[in-house]
């Protein structure tokens, strides 16, 4: 999510770096040292095009401090960037042999933070309340009982507790229970806007926090270590029980040497920046003993080729592994460039961003790098420079890596009214010889010219699965595409399904099976009417609402949809966040699923006025396959009578064999598939 998601607090002061003392001064060849008098014209980076290399620290560090002058120009202001916020290794992500339900993930083996974990015996939910003004965030540790319920035996906190930190995600790996939390207040710069940017904000403080405890005995979690990190969190991976982490970081210069206005203003700004040590541009890493470090060597950096003494940019990307088993081993790399997603394979973290320009359009990089367990390191491959951007939901889906290739879907802007997008797939290899992402095939082409998408449509899903892909395209139908990836240098489009509606989210059932998730949308216009108690309508007329679809892609000439339900006027968090949707595999031929529901009904009262109440609920689907075919069948739902309806977007659940448990902010609801409507807690 980008900043605008973010709480924003307005607070009276800065937290202020101050200058280290001195001017700034150039060593000669001769060994004397001579003041500078003037400020070098200063080229800004922001999202660089181009292909990485290692800088020494000298060069690191001037390109960093000529782009905090050029922020200082500007007020220190910092860009909204993507946060994630995201199949197995051929794309599948599907559910593991055991009995219950886990994080979906977009990359078997490489776990994904969320809000809740369970291993089959405790609950793990990260709560965030406030009472009587005073911040309580914890994890509570939920023990499952002989009859299902639950009860509370322990809490995992942050050791540093502070007003601001809430508990964002966990991860659960090898007895490790994983916190993170993140401190991040913004305020509004009026000063910064301009016609075209907006989404600018001044950094007040920018810190995130890990807290990586033993949970061996459940009863009894023990803390191993606890750190806070300067900077933003963007995403996180758990590979091998090793913590990833990619986070951004811009320092936060003295007020006083913001927007200077002429040559000596400007002059004395520059020297106090270029005088800075290096402790107080890079981001710090701080343990539960208070004792701070660089959380990156400035010799640990990269540039993006080209760069030279008068480029810049003021903000950081940084990579960091943390041993689960060792938390006191741990490595960072990083680069001054700006990106704006993360997709994580098992073995590459793959950095992405895109940039604007004017006539030439979106452009966009990809820099891979592959990380190194028996090091604890990482060590950059190459890049490659693409046509077009990656879009605006769940964006990491719209890559995957196979076989050593990496495929991607981008979507470039044609300016034209009547076809406004063109969709592109990229199939990428890595040269070690030239140090770059080389183009393998790309879709369309000369010989198959056929477009991703009709006229005007956009890219509204994209999912892999083996040597397949699978991509929704809509503007007022949805045609699901299936690309045949089989041979890397003939990709091509095998077949296309036209149905009402689109999907956000395409989720691999087994080898030939995909559910999509999405809004039924009517092609002749909206239309609301009353929905039924099950949240269905009986009218022909097409409903809008949360869809549920069912495709058989066994042809992959001919994709069919089996089967369909719609949640009328309804929606569902599965939309834009995976994690929502609980999978349990019961068997090759049976999956069920768990998906929340919040639906607005409407009733009309005598006088002709309108009543609207939310209803929330967690439906209950399941996917079979017999005789042949496949059926997907609507099994209930459970709806607890809630006192107030909150929100959904964050709810979540556990199948576990029969066994349903709904969780909602930091309470959690029972049922059994066999009747749902019996429902027990909250707990």
């Amino acid at each position: 999510m980008s900043f605008t998601n973010r709480k924003i607090s307005l607070l009276a002061s800065l937290i202020l770096l101050s200058a280290c003392g001195g001017s700034s001064i150039d060593t000669n060849q001769d060994g004397t040292q001579t003041e500078v008098d003037t400020v070098p014209d200063i080229n800004a980076i922001q999202t660089s095009l181009k292909p990485l290399q290692k800088a020494d620290k000298e060069t690191f560090l001037t390109s960093l401090k000529n782009g905090l002058y050029l922020s200082a120009e500007r007020g220190n202001v910092i860009y909204a960037m993507e946060v994630d916020a995201a199949p197995t290794t051929d794309g599948s992500a599907e559910a593991a042999n055991d009995d219950f339900s886990k994080t979906i993930t977009q990359e078997e083996g490489v776990d994904e933070a969320d809000r809740i974990k369970y291993d089959g015996d405790y609950l793990y939910i990260a709560s965030n309340q406030y009472e009587s003004g005073q911040n309580n965030s914890q994890v509570r540790v939920l023990k499952r009982n002989a009859d299902d319920s639950l009860s509370e035996v322990a809490s995992v906190k942050f050791e540093q507790q502070s007003e601001n930190k809430r508990v964002d995600d966990l991860y659960l790996s090898a007895d490790t229970l994983t916190l993170l939390s993140s401190e991040n207040y913004y305020y509004f710069d009026n000063a910064a806007l301009t016609d075209t940017v907006f989404d600018i904000w001044r950094p007040y403080s920018a810190k995130f926090n890990i807290s990586i405890n033993d949970v061996s005995v459940p009863e009894q979690p023990a803390n191993k270590a606890e750190f806070e990190i300067d900077g933003r969190l963007i995403t996180s991976r758990v590979i091998n029980n090793t913590l990833y982490l990619v986070s951004s970081y811009s320092p936060v210069l003295n007020e006083n040497w913001l927007y200077p206005q002429n040559d000596d203003e400007k002059l004395s700004t520059y020297r106090n920046i270029t005088a800075l040590d290096e402790s107080e541009i890079l981001p710090q890493i701080t343990d539960a003993s208070g004792d701070s470090a660089n959380l990156v060597d400035a010799e640990n950096c990269y540039l993006p080729q080209g760069s030279t003494e008068n480029t810049g940019f003021d903000a950081l990307i940084t990579l960091t592994a943390i041993s689960l088993a060792d938390p006191q081993t741990k490595q960072s790399v990083c680069i001054n460039t700006q990106v704006e997603g993360v997709y994580a394979s098992l073995n590459s973290l793959y950095l992405y961003g895109t940039h604007y320009d004017g006539e030439a359009g979106y452009n966009s990089v990809v820099h891979q790098f592959t990380m190194l367990d028996d090091q604890l390191d990482f060590q950059y491959l190459g890049s490659a420079q693409l046509d077009g951007a990656f879009g605006w939901n769940q964006t990491q889906l719209r890559f995957s890596e196979y076989q050593g290739h990496l495929r991607v879907v981008t979507t470039t802007t044609t300016g034209d009214q009547d076809d406004q997008f063109d969709h592109h797939l990229y199939i990428l290899r890595h040269d070690s010889d030239t140090q770059r992402l080389e183009t393998v095939a790309k879709l369309p082409n000369e010989s198959r010219p056929d477009e991703i998408g009709k006229a005007n449509e956009d890219v509204y899903a994209v999912r892999y699965f083996a040597d397949r892909a699978y991509v929704v395209t809509f503007e007022r139908i949805d045609p699901l595409y299936v690309l045949d990836l089989a041979d890397v240098n003939e990709p091509k489009i095998a077949g296309e399904l036209e149905v009402t509606g689109f999907s956000s989210y395409l989720q691999p059932v087994g080898e030939n099976l995909l559910l999509g998730i999405g809004q039924e949308v009517d092609p002749n216009g909206v239309r609301i009417n009353e929905a039924t108690e099950e949240g269905t309508s009986n009218d022909e007329v097409i409903e809008p609402g949360a869809k549920v679809a069912l495709f058989d892609v066994t042809d992959i000439s001919s994709p069919l949809e089996l089967g369909n339900q719609v949640f009328v006027n309804g929606h569902t968090p599965v939309e834009y966040n995976y994690h929502a949707l609980g999978m349990l595999r019961l068997s090759d031929d049976e999956y069920r699923f768990s998906l929340p529901v919040t639906s607005w009904n409407v009733t009309t009262e005598n006088d002709g006025s309108q009543t609207w109440k939310q209803y929330q609920r967690l439906a209950l689907l399941t996917v079979k396959q017999a005789s042949g075919t496949a059926t997907l069948s609507f099994d209930g739902e459970v709806a607890p009578n809630l006192e107030s309806s909150g929100y959904s977007y964050d709810d979540r659940s556990v199948l576990h064999a029969d066994l349903i448990y709904y969780i909602k902010e930091d309470k959690v609801w029972q049922s059994n598939w066999t009747a749902p409507e019996v429902v027990f807690g909250p707990y």
